[in-house]
């Protein structure tokens, strides 16, 4: 894996998402909360993924076009979901 895995699909894509392939250190609630939130984020936006809350990379031209009205995790799912 390199360093940089995102580095071969930027600008081929608008929005990239990361995903982790374990969560070190996680307590039993952390797992559960982590299982749960992007079940709720698919059933409140039809938007499914993996790890919601990892790392984002956006076309610099669509993110300055959406206003953003959270902060904290909910602003991950919120541009991701609000229209540009």
């Amino acid at each position: 894996m390199t360093s940089r895995p995102f580095a071969r699909e930027l600008g081929a894509a608008d929005v990239l998402v990361g995903v982790r392939s374990r969560r070190a250190g996680y307590n039993p609630l952390m797992r559960f909360n982590s299982w749960i939130y992007p079940q709720l984020v698919a059933w409140l936006f039809d938007l499914r993924l993996h790890d919601v809350n990892w790392i984002h990379v956006y076309r610099t031209t669509l993110i300055q076009r959406v206003t953003l009205t959270q902060r904290g995790i909910p602003m991950l799912v919120e541009a991701l979901v609000r229209p540009a």
